[in-house]
């Protein structure tokens, strides 16, 4: 998409020591194979990751500790083998999270002990999985047309992950990690199948990967449920475009790798939960009008924690979220204002001064450099737009904390990134 040469005035290229500061970097980006770039990006992204976490050790066991429910969990499943008791004391089984990442956290506790070497093994784990989509960024943006400049200009902000929480989220939060790194796997292996040919073994594991993804980080379901759905539309220009069948075999294989877990929370709680049942509780706690809207939550409140005991978590789950939809349906306009406020706190999260003006500042060019893409229909535009639609909706409705923008921060990375060759091309050459 982007040259490194320059144009004059009747669109002549010009040469390229005539304009472009940084020749020999853009000669070698040209000379050096992919796979090179994302070994390099992950290197640099797990060391500075694996750095920080040594240096900070005391702190970051500590924050690690404070991922409470899906600690609890894999307590639980070490010490029990069951998939309960997420807010620590005995509430009963529970679909409270996605499996995946208590499950990888509870065999880290039965190799290392419930000890504090766990818990930075635990974090050495999430740091590698980041550092993985630090690469994984590269890999990305240099398949959706974005070009290899760019696409390692984003990896490189990801390595750095300058806003909101996320440098500290990219550290702790194995779920995220681990999902993150699964969804852009699964996209990649379904702009492969476009790209190539929907091959069986591309589609089986375009499937298996999404239906991973989703076991690991269920909000990630919308953007690849509207990928999917996408990708049978025949509209021109549709860069995820596959025939019919072969989007009928993504979504199966995606199904088969879901449903075991769907089947057990029917035989657990005789009701369906596809992988999370806790929406009802956070629309709850987004819609109200207590001092405190968190006071309800079952960390905090042992009568939630006696109801769910009595009742089982979904139907308790359940309830919630007909109070809160009757709270809705009494204050419409406060609803408005608080989605709108929690579009904006999504966005650009909130926190430490300097992390809040990052925030800012890496939406601001996100958006120029989405906007950019749009202008040029560059097919990319399509899909960011698309995975930016899906993904956050459901956190708009819910109270927005600065992690939930975790598993898309790699797009604004990228989109972010867009402008970097305009801005290059436009200084000139200082002549010795």
């Amino acid at each position: 998409m982007w040259s490194a040469n320059r144009t004059d005035k009747k669109g002549q290229t010009l040469p390229r020591d005539e304009g472009f500061v940084g020749v020999q970097f853009a000669s070698w980006l040209d000379r050096t194979p992919l796979w090179c770039l994302f070994v390099l990006v992950f290197l640099i992204g797990a060391t500075v990751r694996i750095g920080v976490l040594t240096v900070s050790k005391r702190e970051y066991i500590e924050y690690l500790k404070t991922d409470v429910e899906a600690r609890n969990i894999a307590l639980s499943l070490a010490r029990t083998g069951n998939f309960a008791d997420p807010f620590g004391v005995p509430t009963g089984e529970t679909a409270h999270l996605e499996p995946v990442a208590p499950f990888l956290t509870s065999l880290i506790y039965r190799i290392w002990g419930i000890t504090d070497r766990a818990e930075f093994v635990r974090g050495i784990v999430c740091a590698l999985f980041s550092a993985l989509t630090c690469g994984l960024t590269v890999l990305f943006g240099i398949e959706i047309g974005l070009g290899r400049l760019v696409s390692l200009c984003g990896g490189t902000i990801a390595v750095l992950a300058p806003h909101g929480t996320q440098f500290r989220v990219d550290i702790s939060q194995l779920g995220g990690c681990l999902g993150t790194a699964l969804f852009i796997c699964a996209v990649l292996v379904m702009l492969q199948a476009v790209k190539y040919g929907p091959s069986p073994l591309r589609l089986t594991v375009c499937g298996v990967l999404s239906g991973l993804t989703i076991l690991t980080y269920a909000a990630l379901l919308a953007p690849l449920a509207v990928f999917m759905a996408s990708a049978a539309v025949p509209f021109k220009r549709n860069p995820l475009r596959l025939p019919l069948r072969s989007v009928i075999v993504l979504i199966f294989s995606t199904s088969l790798v879901v449903l075991p877990w769907s089947v057990r929370n029917l035989l657990v709680f005789k009701q369906w939960v596809t992988v999370r049942s806790n929406f009802g509780l956070e629309f709850r706690i987004a819609q109200n009008d207590f001092p405190d809207p968190w006071q309800i939550h079952p960390d905090y409140n042992e009568e939630t924690r006696e109801l769910i005991r009595r009742v089982g978590e979904p139907a308790a789950y359940a309830a919630f979220g007909k109070d809160g939809r009757q709270w809705v349906r009494g204050h419409p306009i406060e609803f408005v204002k608080r989605t709108l406020r929690r579009v904006v706190h999504f966005w650009i999260p909130t926190g430490w001064p300097p992390r809040y003006v990052a925030s800012f500042v890496v939406a601001l060019c996100a958006f120029y450099g989405f906007l950019l893409l749009v202008i040029q229909k560059h097919p990319a535009a399509f899909i960011i737009g698309m995975l930016w639609l899906a993904y956050p909706a459901v956190y708009y409705l819910l109270e927005s904390l600065p992690r939930y923008q975790q598993p898309i921060a790699f797009s604004l990375y990228l989109m972010a990134s867009v402008p970097i060759p305009r801005l290059l091309t436009s200084i000139p050459v200082r002549r010795d």
